[in-house]
């Protein structure tokens, strides 16, 4: 039986990439994507992705992804535990193959 894990989001970029070079050396980009859907009482609510680029995807993201600005981000949902004081916890990622800047501010 297949099946399938894509995210397709488009929404406004809530910080500026940050940029790094993993322990392997390889480069990645990290922003937050924010996008709103209707909620009842008429109020929209804004649920928060955190997007992950490597290699390739990160020039292009380090040059045209600017907090506040729309963008649209193709990719697959990863989830990985993290340690925590006390605990652990889960840390849903969207990572990228596809980001496109769309260049109006919201």
């Amino acid at each position: 039986m297949r099946s399938l894990n894509r995210a397709f989001l488009i929404g406004r970029a809530g910080t500026e990439p940050e940029v790094a070079t993993s322990r392997s050396g390889h480069r990645v980009a990290t922003f937050r994507l924010a996008t709103d859907r209707p909620a009842s009482r008429g109020r929209d609510r804004t649920d928060w992705h955190t997007v992950v680029a490597w290699d390739e995807l990160v020039p292009l993201v380090e040059r045209q992804v600017r907090k506040g600005e729309r963008v649209y981000v193709e990719g697959r949902i990863e989830a990985r535990e993290e340690r925590v004081r006390g605990g652990r916890r889960t840390r849903t990622e969207i990572i990228a193959e596809d980001v496109i800047p769309l260049g109006t501010r919201m």
